[in-house]
């Protein structure tokens, strides 16, 4: 049971603590031992995955001491930008906990007040001074500010530090009560921006704080905030790649089959201005294994799993500055900067016409397939994520839907290349592009008659980002929830290195954002 019964609720007036309910945690997880040290945290700033000016800005450690003693002065930002680091270094999906889960591993089984029962105790906890006692109490909570990690018991389940020491953000954004809660230890999303929910009690909060089921929220870094790492567990490669193959062999897949013979079927709608609207192939459904198992996979690419596809169609191309303009003459897309902003690279007219539309958000890309569908009388909508991989690998199970590697990729795609010089960021082809876009259809199609699925510009699709595909639908639908912030785009771009530009490679941006000159879309529309 999640959160606190409403009779205790009531007597300490801790509202946001209710109603209590009961949470169903399916899945099993791995949590950090231990809360983030400065040692681990300094590793990432070495790195550069970590912002070094964050937490100093701060004060730093306070003058308390690193190595052992765990992080603080850490936002949300910078407990994610580690996790994320730290998925990149490692090839396995780490993150925050989500609150449910928090609170799950902190009670270790438990339903007491704490883990080891109804009364506080400094034998087992780093917090502040108790009323009683006129101070800290004697033994093993000596220390005025921060412990290092580990001085005092674990709990049942072996996790140190879930009482006391320093507050732990997690995913969640603050709900200030429990009324319409998710009941299976997913995070709770809001609307725009929020408070991040912050759990466990630090080295200077009362006995109250201390309890497993406390709540707190923050938006900057507390000198008292920390954060500790899960990980989703995901089979290993070999075990996964066996059950995909049997799985996917065991049955006909007409995708394969439709991708490499018989003839491309396209449908082109008559639009009410008289136009024609953009040329579209029909995809075959089909299953295929999503996601990656191969060395330059990212933790966010698994676990992978068989989803199912049904028949659907997909533009030949990306949407071009031609096809954005018409939308935008008839008042169906906003303008706005399309011109470049902060000395980014300007469209003049030779990057106009044919070439993708970019600097479009996910909103403006919404605008576009709605005023496309009251034109054409037909639905018209963004591809899933799982849409997307499925029409970009068009059969194939590599990393490119060539079935090459680097040095291949430039036949079907614009990417940073050798064509860039001395800023090259690969040299293993030249695609014949120094910098920018190119006109859509310039590289060679995949077997399914589709054009730039790899490299180009970045396309969104109608998915939110989550950082793996856990619990994710294995139908095709798209991963959605209220108050998304942060929307997925695939494909890589003309400035992508080419483990950016393969079929299973995953980014996000905020729904908001309209000034990249590598983020564009591609349309699908239902049959």
């Amino acid at each position: 049971m999640m959160g606190t019964p409403s009779e205790a609720v009531a007597a300490a007036f801790q509202m946001d603590e209710s109603p209590q309910h009961l949470v169903t945690i399916s899945l099993p997880f791995a949590v950090g031992r231990f809360e983030v040290t400065w040692s681990e945290w300094d590793a990432c700033v070495r790195a550069d995955g970590c912002d070094s000016g964050g937490p100093e800005r701060m004060g730093g450690d306070n003058g308390w001491g690193r190595d052992r003693r765990p992080v603080i002065n850490v936002s949300w930002d910078d407990a994610k930008a580690y996790v994320r680091w730290l998925s990149e270094e490692t090839g396995q999906p780490y993150r925050l906990l989500t609150e449910s889960e928090w609170e799950y591993a902190a009670r270790g089984g438990t339903t007491t007040a704490y883990w080891w029962g109804d009364q506080p105790s400094h034998a087992y906890a780093n917090y502040g001074e108790d009323p009683c006692c006129e101070g800290l109490a004697s033994g093993r909570d000596r220390w005025v500010n921060t412990a290092p990690v580990g001085s005092f018991p674990p709990n049942p389940f072996g996790l140190y530090d879930m009482h006391g020491n320093v507050r732990e953000w997690v995913e969640d954004c603050y709900r200030s009560s429990y009324s319409g809660a998710r009941a299976d230890g997913s995070a709770e999303w809001a609307n725009g921006r929020c408070f991040r929910v912050l759990r466990n009690a630090s080295w200077g909060d009362s006995q109250s704080q201390l309890r497993s089921a406390e709540r707190d929220r923050g938006r900057m870094r507390p000198a008292e905030s920390g954060f500790r790492v899960a990980r989703t567990l995901v089979p290993s490669a070999d075990k996964t790649d066996a059950a995909m193959a049997a799985m996917t062999d065991a049955l006909p897949s007409p995708a394969r089959s439709a991708a490499l013979s018989g003839p491309i079927e396209t449908i082109r709608d008559r639009l009410r201005t008289g136009r024609e609207g953009p040329e579209m192939i029909v995809v075959p459904g089909g299953r295929f294994v999503m996601g990656s198992a191969g060395p330059r996979r990212r933790g966010d690419e698994g676990p992978r799993r068989v989803v199912g596809i049904g028949s659907f169609a997909v533009g030949r191309f990306e949407v071009t500055f031609k096809e954005w303009d018409a939308c935008m003459r008839d008042g169906g897309c906003q303008p706005h900067d399309l011109e470049g902003r902060r000395g980014r690279r300007r469209n003049d007219e030779r990057s106009r016409g044919r070439h993708p539309v970019v600097r479009v958000s996910w909103e403006d890309a919404q605008d576009y397939v709605r005023w496309l569908s009251r034109q054409s009388g037909e639905r018209y909508r963004l591809l899933t994520e799982a849409e997307w991989e499925y029409a970009a690998r068009a059969g194939t199970t590599g990393e490119f839907n060539n079935n090459g590697g680097d040095a291949e990729l430039c036949e079907i795609a614009n990417v940073s290349d050798a064509s860039f010089g001395a800023s090259a960021l690969n040299l293993a082809c030249t695609d014949g592009v120094s910098e920018g876009t190119a006109p859509v259809g310039s590289y060679a199609p995949n077997a399914f008659g589709l054009h730039d699925m790899h490299g180009n510009v970045r396309e969104w699709v109608e998915d939110c980002y989550r950082d793996s595909y856990l619990d994710a639908p294995t139908d095709g639908s798209a991963v959605v929830y209220p108050g998304c912030r942060w929307g997925v785009i695939r494909g890589g771009s003309w400035l992508s290195l080419p483990e950016r530009a393969r079929s299973a490679a995953r980014e996000y941006f905020s729904g908001h954002y309209q000034y990249s000159d590598s983020v564009g879309f591609r349309v699908a529309r239902d049959l």
